[in-house]
């Protein structure tokens, strides 16, 4: 068997094909599964956003540790993750937006308006 663990020994078993990295191999045969990545295409690096829902954060450095309501504040999205360490990925908040030098926040495509 290539790979050790209860998990992998089941697909073994089942004779689904694994590549040389020990990945099962898709119909295109890279070895990964295809993910539909839909982000809101509205968007895009550089936008001015204005957070429209209410969004309870904890990490502001002027309110640390302590719940501040961000709905209101506008920022510019600097980021939208699709990808970590050049693997896909399906993020449960896409956008990464900052509001100053010192705060930034990962936020969802509804909780945003474009300025």
């Amino acid at each position: 068997m290539p790979r050790t663990g209860i998990v992998a020994r089941c697909i073994v078993k089942l004779g689904l094909p694994l590549n040389h990295a020990g990945f099962h191999q898709n119909s295109c045969g890279d070895g990964l599964e295809k993910q539909n990545l839909d982000t809101n295409n509205t968007m895009k690096v550089g936008d001015c956003v204005r957070v429209k829902e209410s969004v309870v954060v904890y990490h502001h450095p002027e309110h640390r540790g302590q719940d501040f309501d961000i709905k209101g504040t506008e920022g510019e999205v600097v980021a939208i993750v699709t990808q970590w360490h050049d693997r896909p990925v399906s993020a449960n908040f896409p956008f990464l937006v900052q509001f100053s030098k010192k705060f930034k926040a990962h936020l969802r495509d509804f909780e945003l308006e474009s300025i």
